[in-house]
C-alpha cells in the first residue's frame, strides 16, 4: 500500500489502475439501459406550470433552512449560470447509482426530459475519483479525474444526482490538479436539485406523493455546496406531500464513504443516531440528494423492527411520482 510523506504525495504503488478498470467495466451494464431511457421523444417544457403551493409542515422546513449557515456553493463568484433553452445536459451517474440504484439515473433523465432539456449520457464516463482522493491517494485519483474531464469537457452543464460526487468535482478537483482545464470542467458539475432550482429556475415539477417525508441533508452537499434550500423547495411543491422536520438535520449520518469501512463502529453508532431521529420525525419516507447516505441509514432502518417501515428514497424518485 502507498504511504505518504509530509507533502501528502504518494510514496508507493496503489491499485489505482485496478480501480479505474473496475469503474470502466461496471459502467457498461448501465449504459444501454440509460440510453434507452434517454432515447425516447422529448416532452417539451410547458411554461404554464401550476401555481406553487406548499403542503404539510412547510413552516418547519423553512425555519430549518433559514437557521442553517450556508457556505459557499463552490462557484468562483457564487453565481449560478442561467440555463439556455435547448442546451444539452450531460448526465454524470455515480458508480453506486449505476450498480445498485439505476432507477435513480432513470428518474433523473426523466425529470430533465420532462423539462425539454436534451439529455446525453457520455459513455466513456467512469468515476469522479472520490474514493481514492478521500483515502489519500491523490496521484491515483488524478488519473481518474483527468479522464473524467476528458469525457465531459464538451458540455456546459453536467448534472449529477449526488451532492457528494458533485462536491468532489466542483470543490476538490482543484486540489487534485489546479490546471484550469481540470478546474473549469469540475465547476460545470451541478447536483440535480440545485440545477433544477438555481440554474433552470424550476421549483414545481407537478409531482404528487401522498406520504409523510423527512429529509436527510448530506454533509458534502450542505457544507461544500450550500445545498439545503433547493431540495426543500422541490419537496414543498410536491402535491399532497407532508414534510416532517428532521431533528438535528445538520448531523452526519456516519457513512462518509471509506470512513464507514475504516471506522465501522463509529459509523454505525452515528447511523443509529440518525435513524432514531428519522423515526422521531414521524415520516414514512426519508429522502436525500445522496443515495449513499440513504444506503447506509436504510440498512440500519431495515434491521430495526420499529423502523423498517420507513422507506429511503432519493429525491429524484419522489419528483417523478404522479
Amino acid at each position: 500500500m502507498a504511504r505518504y510523506g509530509g507533502d501528502g504525495r504518494s510514496q508507493g504503488p496503489f491499485f489505482g489502475g485496478l480501480w479505474r478498470r473496475f469503474a470502466e467495466r461496471t459502467k457498461i451494464a448501465g449504459v444501454a439501459r440509460l440510453r434507452r431511457q434517454i432515447g425516447g421523444a422529448i416532452v417539451r417544457w410547458n411554461p404554464k406550470r401550476r401555481a406553487i403551493g406548499r403542503s404539510g409542515e412547510d413552516s418547519n422546513a423553512a425555519g430549518v433552512a433559514s437557521a442553517m449557515i450556508h457556505v459557499s456553493n463552490g462557484l468562483p463568484d457564487g453565481k449560478y449560470p442561467s440555463y439556455d433553452r435547448g442546451e444539452k445536459a450531460a448526465l454524470f451517474i455515480p458508480c453506486y447509482i449505476d450498480q445498485f440504484f439505476p432507477q435513480i439515473a432513470e428518474a433523473t433523465a426523466a425529470i430533465l426530459k420532462k423539462l425539454g432539456i436534451p439529455v446525453v449520457f457520455p459513455e466513456g464516463q467512469t468515476c469522479c475519483g472520490q474514493p481514492a482522493f478521500n483515502s489519500g491517494y491523490w496521484e491515483e485519483a488524478a488519473s481518474v479525474v483527468r479522464h473524467f474531464c476528458d469525457v465531459f469537457r464538451p458540455y456546459r452543464y453536467i448534472v449529477c444526482p449526488s451532492g457528494s460526487c458533485t462536491a468532489m468535482c466542483r470543490v476538490f478537483f482543484e486540489q487534485v490538479d489546479p490546471d484550469e482545464r481540470i478546474v473549469s470542467v469540475g465547476r460545470r458539475v451541478f447536483e440535480l436539485s440545485e440545477f433544477l432550482v438555481n440554474v433552470v429556475g424550476v421549483a414545481d415539477l407537478g409531482a404528487r406523493f401522498p406520504y409523510k417525508v423527512t429529509m436527510h441533508s448530506g454533509c458534502h452537499g450542505r457544507r461544500e455546496l450550500g445545498i439545503l434550500d433547493q431540495p426543500l423547495t422541490l419537496l414543498q411543491n410536491v402535491k399532497d406531500l407532508v414534510y416532517c422536520e428532521l431533528p438535528n438535520i445538520e448531523e452526519c449520518c456516519g457513512f462518509g464513504g471509506t470512513f464507514s469501512v475504516k471506522m465501522p463502529g463509529t459509523s454505525i453508532a452515528m447511523g443509529e443516531t440518525k435513524a432514531a431521529n428519522i423515526l422521531r420525525s414521524g415520516a414514512d419516507v426519508v429522502t436525500s440528494v445522496d443515495i449513499s447516505c440513504l444506503m447506509h441509514v436504510g440498512g440500519i432502518l431495515k434491521r430495526n423492527p420499529q423502523m423498517r417501515h420507513i422507506r429511503p428514497m432519493h429525491i429524484a424518485e419522489i419528483l417523478v411520482q404522479r
